[in-house]
């Protein structure tokens, strides 16, 4: 299916125009702002609908753009306001109307939109996604939860490295025995300084004792009485026992608060252990799952049907033939672009290239052989009005009409 004849009205720079082709090659020429790309978007226009529309689609101070656009056994026709309304109107040979006429016109020219020169000029990376897009991956999904998991294990490792350091500088202590109760020691300490606090109050007392009946010896006659009642007194104390040694609970302190401070040094060096087992746990599990979601893709791009044989991307660009496409010649890459619109739009054999001025005469001549080779309509839009120009455009009118 090719276009049999385009008519367009007040669209974009175009006051109006109507064509007939003739032969494969429907070259657009005319000078710059004279409206040769809008032809081409007269065709975008109609049979993409709103999407192709962009700004400004209809000539600035018209009320409507028309488009009529007839592909033989289908006949197009589309008004555009400035406001991106409008109606459309799709009719078979035999005047039969449809009732979805935008489902019809996407199932028929859906990549439309695909221009081989263009394609051809794009960067690597920007070739990738026109071709996924092409062949229908959308990553966007995959791609959001990979760098979701990618900046989340990013932050689990430098908490992990973070955590690895801190454990460097922690001492973990061998054989330190369970610590022994600060409380009983010192409840034990203050019962021996107690004991012996009472034993020096009874030896101090029993001395002055023996003092006082070493003097009242000394007057016996006098004292006798008196003596009698220190002996009684003196007979009263029980033995006195040896004081308690100190020193001992004062080891045992400064040993159970050695062995405490050694425990809650093993109980961080244990705590950050664990913390970064976790850590490390999670971080090889985000790994994990990186590397599933570029499973998937490297899969579904494995399972990816190519427009053309020979054609394959991955994570740096696109190849065909397993050389990367900007390693090939200028010749390969467009012809390989011209069979990728031919395969994509196997109902519409239309192409549509803008800026066709960048071509030079080999390749103009390719594109003319592959053109005809395969049967297929091409619209080129070029600056100027040379021979190879088959139709010229002037001030939004064709010359001559």
């Amino acid at each position: 299916m090719k276009i049999v004849q385009l008519k367009a009205e007040n669209v974009k720079r175009l006051k109006a125009i109507e064509i007939t082709p003739k032969g494969d090659m429907v070259v657009i020429g005319g000078k710059n702002t004279a409206g040769k790309s809008s032809v081409l978007d007269s065709i975008y226009m109609a049979l993409s609908g709103k999407k192709a529309q962009g700004k400004l689609p209809v000539r600035i101070g018209e009320e409507k753009a028309t488009i009529e656009c007839d592909l033989g056994t289908l006949s197009v026709k589309r008004t555009i306001t400035p406001t991106g309304g409008g109606s459309l109107k799709v009719t078979d040979e035999n005047g039969l109307v449809y009732q979805s006429p935008q489902s019809i016109l996407d199932a028929l020219a859906s990549k439309l939109t695909f221009d081989p020169l263009a394609f051809t000029t794009e960067s690597s990376s920007r070739q990738r996604d026109i071709l996924k897009g092409l062949v229908g991956l959308d990553f966007t999904e995959l791609d959001r939860s990979r760098k979701t998991k990618y900046e989340e294990r990013t932050t689990v490792n430098r908490v992990l490295a973070q955590r690895k350091g801190e454990l460097n500088g922690l001492t973990y202590n061998i054989d330190v025995p369970e610590e022994e109760p600060l409380t009983e020691l010192y409840d034990e300490l203050k019962m021996a300084e107690v004991f012996n606090d009472n034993q020096r109050e009874l030896m101090a007392d029993k001395n002055s004792i023996r003092h006082q009946i070493s003097v009242a010896n000394e007057t016996i006659a006098d004292m006798e009485q008196k003596r009698k009642e220190l002996e009684i007194r003196f007979n009263k104390i029980d033995e006195i026992k040896p004081l308690i040694d100190l020193s001992s609970f004062n080891e045992r302190i400064r040993t159970s608060q050695t062995n405490k401070r050694l425990l809650i040094e093993n109980e961080n060096y244990d705590n950050k252990k664990a913390l970064i087992y976790k850590d490390d746990t999670q971080s090889v599990h985000l790994s994990n799952e990186i590397d599933d979601i570029d499973k998937k893709k490297s899969q579904m791009m494995s399972d990816a049907e190519m427009p053309i044989a020979g054609l394959s991307f991955d994570a740096d660009g696109i190849s065909y033939n397993e050389i990367p496409f900007d390693q090939c010649s200028s010749a390969e890459q467009l012809r390989v672009s011209i069979a990728m619109g031919i395969a994509l739009n196997p109902k519409l054999n239309v192409l549509l290239i803008k800026n066709g001025s960048l071509l030079d005469d080999d390749n103009f001549a390719l594109i003319s052989d592959m053109a005809s080779e395969n049967d297929i309509q091409v619209w080129i839009e070029r600056v100027g009005e040379d021979e190879k120009c088959s139709i010229i455009i002037e001030d939004g009118q064709v010359r001559g009409q």
